[in-house]
């Protein structure tokens, strides 16, 4: 069934011409829904999942906003604190979840799916999906597998804002901007647009409401899913809950265009005929940059897998591979037969290379931990390699920002350049996508295309192309007709499954693919149920997990090892804690260290508390502490007051909750609480130079974790946010720890109950056995260069800022006082 037209036919009806519905629903042929059978609580409709394997592998599946992603460990902490919305009703018993109706999506798309099997009740109840597979039967197998996950996180996140949001009247329950409300209307101004034989209806609504939401906000209705409420006037003061909608669109011309159920719809008109009041809170978002994706997803189900997919997705890789041992000769062979190798590049790098060099085809894994130099390795290695020997790469990242760093540095070839056996890909590049997005040096570099001359690509004229991984998805089409041979992912960990199957599944000229990233590292999101279940993990995992779990089975792949950002003693827990002791310091660390030996200087200092409340800010999932915010500001304005020391450019705080990041942008950066939402979509491509501005430059130093994968700064302050026990799930995250700790320079500063998070095991307490050790060393008189210091209350915590700056800043540097002004006041490095 093409249900385009039908949903055009029905705006059409309201008086909203648009085409985004058309765009949106893509005819899925040859699909054959199972329909569940009654009285069953598994999911029978899914007889191919359900058999499985329970290994926990799997696949990585994302759908929310990317402000969510700084508040994804709160879920789990926060359903402590409440019950559990998976707990299904004493009505269908105990633990019990149901099935995925009308599955797999026939002739539908996810977001119209949401709509017609998504209420108020069912929200409520986990779908009932099995362990993730550790490989998948056929392309189908692999569609459904990553739908009904996602299906299943949405679900989970739409049923915890109903929890919070449910008989919570405007002005009066948590969140009181979030709503949107009506005095009433009438027959004339809301009406109602049947789907015919779908059960969906639209429902087009005018004219807008006068003081709810704020017209340059009214945008950020379009695409979320809503709870609508009512409420009699002058006769209850407790609201009723209709039902949930979809909002289309919100604007001036069209009005408020809902979705929903038509029984839903109906209910909700009598409400607003009656004169009850009537409210919508936003609840989830289906953002296009994910649904827009999936719906080519669908249309691939019936296609055969390539060659590439068959490897990566399916475990047909061919060959095999062979002992560590072996391949390590086998690969220094390779480059004892290229003398400019060693010349260039450290032996794990030229290990690399020699293994893309000996792979004809499939996967090519390179592994490679916080700063040893993943992007220097593409730019200066595997491209030039590539160019050498006649083939065309696709390079793609997930952000712009991360797309440029390698862009730069092809642009910088530095002393490579000199080098006999070195090609410059210099003037061979294009860099496609949004001229906004896109760092000045590569604008001047005369790369940049945008994307109505996508033809450039396809002409085969030049042998590098640059672009994000969305852009390829939306043209998808355009690029596959580039007939590249190389693919090369940036930052591979962080990749779900299904955004790389889809252009695997679509470039069928692509003979190697090179997955470069790191595991250890920040993982895609998904929604804490469905990685409970096994879901959660990129293609790079596991075929990582494959080789080291089954000995010599697998696929081979290649470490980085040897770093060239972090002091020692931060390079030293982060070797032990997560990669086995393998890391080594290159030789600009060990000069860098050699020159600070002998002095007093510190490159690690914990603030080791026992004091400070987290709060819980529950409709935005979220957490603060403002003891340890406070503490920041302490540490964060007496560094910017050492001249010639450091500038807003230099120091980054970090923090794994996107409520404390606002905080501390507010104390730090003097942000207003009323600006938190203007600011919250700093984009972390937005380029960092001195040209920036403080306020801008502080702001966007200041953020979560997740936004700063990839950069580094020379003083990295982390809070943990951990005011109890109970909430320190995230803090405790060993993917949210390394990454972290790693992006420091010069100094790290911990901020926390970092006794207490060591107590509880994992990550922390090897941390802080590590710590302790040093500590008693120095004493001893070692050279250690780290510094604990506990502190019971605030003023102790003031003393150890005081001390911290005999240990930081140069002899006679320490100048103002703890009331000093922040980052707002102008400085410059001397």
């Amino acid at each position: 069934m093409n249900v385009g037209p039908v949903h055009d036919r029905v705006l059409g009806r309201l008086g909203v011409h648009s085409n985004s519905w058309r765009r949106r629903r893509h005819q899925q042929k040859h699909w054959t829904p199972i329909r569940p059978k009654p009285g069953l609580p598994c999911l029978p409709c899914f007889p191919c999942l359900a058999s499985a394997s329970l290994s926990a592998s799997g696949t990585l599946v994302a759908l929310v906003a990317s402000q969510a992603r700084g508040a994804r460990g709160a879920r789990k902490r926060l359903r402590r604190l409440r019950p559990r919305s998976r707990a299904p009703s004493q009505s269908q018993g105990q633990g019990q979840c149901q099935p995925l109706a009308d599955f797999p999506l026939d002739g539908v798309t996810l977001t119209d799916y949401m709509i017609q099997h998504t209420d108020i009740m069912s929200c409520s109840i986990p779908y009932d999906l099995p362990e993730a597979p550790v490989s998948f039967d056929s392309v189908a197998h692999f569609v459904d597998v990553q739908l009904a996950a996602v299906i299943e996180m949405l679900r989970e996140d739409l049923g915890y804002m109903l929890d919070m949001c449910k008989e919570a009247p405007p002005g009066q329950g948590p969140g009181q901007h979030a709503h949107l409300q009506y005095l009433g209307t009438s027959l004339s101004c809301c009406n109602i647009a049947a789907d015919g034989g779908k059960g969906i209806a639209a429902m087009k609504v005018m004219p807008l409401p006068q003081r709810f939401p704020l017209e340059n906000s009214r945008s950020q209705w379009s695409r979320f899913m809503l709870l609508a409420q009512c409420r009699a006037v002058q006769k209850s003061k407790r609201v009723k809950d209709v039902g949930l909608v979809f909002c289309e669109t919100m604007n001036q011309k069209d009005g408020l265009v809902l979705w929903a159920p038509e029984r839903v719809l109906k209910k909700l008109q009598s409400c607003m005929l009656q004169g009850d009041s009537t409210c919508f809170w936003k609840l989830q978002s289906f953002n296009r940059m994910v649904t827009d994706p999936l719906a080519v997803l669908q249309n691939l189900r019936s296609a055969p897998p390539t060659e590439m997919c068959r490897a990566l997705f399916f475990g047909e890789i061919s060959g095999g591979s062979e002992s560590d041992a072996d391949l390590c000769q086998r690969l220094d062979c390779w480059v004892a037969a290229n003398p400019h190798v060693p010349m260039m590049f450290n032996r794990q790098q030229g290990r690399a290379l020699a293994l893309e060099a000996l792979t004809a085809a499939g996967p090519v894994v390179v592994q490679g931990p916080p700063g040893t130099g993943k992007s220097h390795l593409i730019a200066h290695a595997l491209l030039p390699q590539i160019i050498q020997r006649g083939g065309r790469a696709l390079v793609l990242c997930n952000s712009n920002s991360a797309l440029d760093s390698i862009a730069e540095k092809v642009l910088d070839p530095g002393e490579f350049i000199s080098n006999s056996g070195y090609v410059s890909a210099e003037s061979r590049c294009l860099r496609v996508g949004f001229q906004k997005k896109v760092c000045k040096k590569v604008l001047e570099a005369g790369w940049f295309r945008e994307f109505n001359a996508i033809h450039e690509v396809s002409s085969g004229r030049k042998s590098v192309v640059f672009t994000t991984l969305y852009n390829t998805l939306t043209k998808h089409e355009d690029f596959s007709k580039a007939k590249f041979d190389t693919l090369i992912i940036d930052e591979a960990g962080q990749v779900e499954d299904w955004r790389l199957f889809i252009v695997l599944q679509t470039m069928t000229s692509l003979k190697k693919v090179i997955l470069v990233g790191d595991h250890k590292q920040l993982q895609p999101y998904v929604s804490d149920g469905v990685r409970d279940r096994g879901y959660g993990r990129s293609t790079m995992e596991r075929l990582i997990a494959g080789k080291v779990g089954a000995g010599n089975a697998g696929i081979d792949f290649i470490m980085l090892e040897e770093q060239h950002r972090m002091p020692p003693s931060v390079r030293n827990i982060v070797s032990r804690v997560f990669y086995n002791n393998r890391l080594t310091d290159g030789p600009n660390i060990l000069a860098k260290s050699r020159r600070s030996h002998g002095t007093s200087a510190k490159a690690i200092v914990a603030f080791d508390l026992s004091f400070g409340k987290t709060n819980l800010k529950p409709l935005e999932r979220s957490l603060e502490n403002l003891d340890e915010a406070t503490i920041s500001k302490l540490i964060y304005d007496h560094l910017l007051q050492a001249p010639s020391l450091y500038t807003v450019h230099d120091i980054c705080v970090l923090s794994p909750y996107n409520r404390h990041k606002n905080r501390l942008r507010t104390m730090l950066a003097g942000i207003p609480e009323g600006d938190w939402a203007r600011w919250e979509n700093l984009s972390p491509d937005v380029v960092m130079d001195s040209s920036m501005d403080d306020q801008t430059a502080a702001v966007r130093n200041i953020d979560t974790v997740d936004k700063f994968q990839g950069s580094e700064r020379e003083v990295v302050i982390i809070n943990t946010v951990s005011g109890c026990l109970e909430n320190t799930q995230r803090a405790c995250d060993p993917h949210f720890i390394n990454v972290a700790m790693s992006r420091c320079k010069s100094l790290l500063v911990l901020i926390g109950r970092l006794t207490e998070l060591g107590d509880g095991g994992g990550s922390w307490q090897r941390i802080m056995t590590f710590l302790q050790e040093a500590q008693v060393q120095a004493h001893g008189g070692g050279a250690e260069d780290v510094l604990i210091l506990p502190c019971g209350t605030m003023e102790e915590a003031k003393a150890g800022v005081e001390a911290l700056l005999h240990f930081v800043l140069p002899p006679g540097s320490m100048t103002g006082s703890m009331t000093a002004s922040g980052p707002d006041a102008k400085r410059s490095k001397a």
